[in-house]
């Protein structure tokens, strides 16, 4: 239940492979510029492990946009990251390349 006596519902939503890729891409293109160096510059506090927090308001949401919120009533949006194939493949003798996919 909420604050409120309300209740709460949650969605949960596991999408792999070129459908993932192309709703990280869709959400992290339906935020403001603004927004985006945002989660940029906290992605320090943001990622965990191969994880990214991101947070939007439900009311921005409800009206069709995307913004991050940091407050309560927000939509909880979890990232898995794996590393691309050629991240895998040592380029050129660097094995150490950092190429992320969702």
């Amino acid at each position: 239940m909420g604050y409120h006596g309300n209740p709460i519902t949650i969605y949960r939503l596991v999408v792999e492979g070129p459908d993932a890729n192309k709703i990280f891409e869709h959400i992290a293109s339906s935020l403001s510029e603004e927004d985006r160096e945002y989660v940029d510059s906290t992605l320090g506090d943001r990622l965990e492990g191969r994880r990214l927090y991101i947070r939007v308001s439900k009311q921005w949401a409800y009206l069709g946009r995307l913004k991050v919120y940091e407050g309560d009533d927000v939509i909880k949006i979890i990232f898995t990251l794996r590393r691309s194939r050629a991240a895998r493949t040592p380029a050129g003798g660097h094995g150490d390349a950092q190429a992320m996919q969702v």
